[in-house]
Formats: C-alpha cells, structure tokens, sequence
C-alpha cells in the first residue's frame, strides 16, 4: 500500500467516526434528562382504559375500569431505525420483522422504539432509558429497558427494567374476562442499583459498575 492510500484511507475513516461520534451526541440529546433515583414504569395514562359494567348494577358510575392494550407515544418520540440499529441493539439483535409459522401479518413482531429518559450519572458513559412496543398475540405490547452505551456510541449493556406484555387474560367480575398485563417495574437508586420487580420471577436486583456492565446480584441487607 502507498504512503498515499494510507493516508486517503486514514482519512476516510477518521471522518467516519467523527460522523458517527456527531450523530451519537445529537442522538443522546434527544433524550430528556432524569435525575436519580428514579423508577421506571408503566403508569395508569399510558394503558387504553376501557369500562365494564356489571349487570346488577344500575349506574355507569359503577363500571370497573381495566387495562385493554397499551397505547403508543406521540409520533415525535418515535428513534428512527437507523438510530436503533447504530446504538441500541446488540449485535445479535435485529429490527427486521419476523412471522409466526402462519405467517399471519396481523401478528408480525414489528417494533416501534421510542424515546424515555436519559439518567444523569457521573459515569464515564451514558445510560439512556427507551421503550419498544410491538404487536403480538392480538395485542399491543411494550417494554422499556436500560442501556448503557460508550461516549462513542457502541452499546455495552441492556436490561429491561419495565413491561406490559399481553399475558392471557384474567377474571374481572363473575366470569368477565379482561386483557392481563403483569405489572413488572424497577427502582433504580443513586449508586445505579436496580430492583427490577418481576410479575413472574419475583424481585431481581442488578448493579451497574462503573464500566457500564449491568451485574445480577443479591437482595441488599436491610
């Protein structure tokens, strides 16, 4: 290689990566700023609230309200696909969209991705907080989950910390059956601690070290 191509190539991808490094501080901008601690949820205004009214009762102001399906965020919210796959998924994740053996369009797992809330730490990286929500089982589903990512832009850890995934359906009153959504949730603490209280296996707890790893450990003493 000439001393010419060298210098044509390291050129060429010096400004790559400064491109790149560009788009990653206005991607991470786009992310309102949250200080901790923090919790990370699904609250009451971002469910479809639908209203049954039992037979033997005689007024609407009776009617038992319940979850029907999650609703989707504004559209200015929505991170663009070229975004998603440049700084929030792992190599062995995709956004392609993908079918059930039917092949049923209806059911396709396409997601939308949104943005949440970026945690300010004084970590030498960032951790951003975005959500995905997708349609699946005659449902539409959501997860939100924390990130860790390089001040260059290469992700290096996730977990999700909150869902309303359609799970079956549940017992309202005298056999009325309505959507269930397991309430999982997280508290994340000052020292980036997180209790992520699962609907299914019960309260986890991760810590994030001061690489950005997120680490599965132990219930703290009380």
């Amino acid at each position: 290689m000439s001393k010419a191509t060298f210098i044509v190539l390291l050129f060429a991808a010096t400004s790559t990566l400064a491109q790149k490094n560009n788009t990653f501080d206005n991607f991470v901008k786009l992310f309102p700023k949250t200080t901790l601690p923090t919790s990370v949820l699904y609250s009451e205004s971002e469910f479809k609230t639908e209203y049954y009214t039992p037979e033997d009762r005689t007024s609407t102001k009776d009617s038992i309200p319940f979850h029907d399906h999650i609703l989707p965020k504004d559209s200015s919210l929505i991170i663009k696909y070229e975004l998603v796959k440049l700084f929030l998924l792992a190599d062995t994740e995709s956004v392609t969209p993908r079918y059930p053996d039917n092949s049923n369009a209806n059911d396709s797992i396409f997601p939308t991705y949104y943005i949440s809330s970026q945690l300010k730490t004084n970590k030498n990286f960032v951790c951003l907080v975005y959500e995905r929500q997708f349609y699946w089982n005659g449902s539409s589903n959501a997860e939100k989950y924390i990130c860790t990512i390089t001040n260059t832009g290469k992700l290096i850890d996730k977990l999700l910390v909150a869902s309303a995934v359609y799970s079956g359906t549940g017992l309202l009153y005298e056999g009325f059956r309505v959507p269930w959504f397991p309430d999982t949730k997280s508290n994340i603490s000052n020292n980036l601690r997180i209790e992520l209280k699962d609907a299914n296996f019960g309260n986890l707890y991760y810590q994030m070290d001061d690489n950005g790893h997120l680490k599965k450990t132990k219930a703290a003493n009380k």
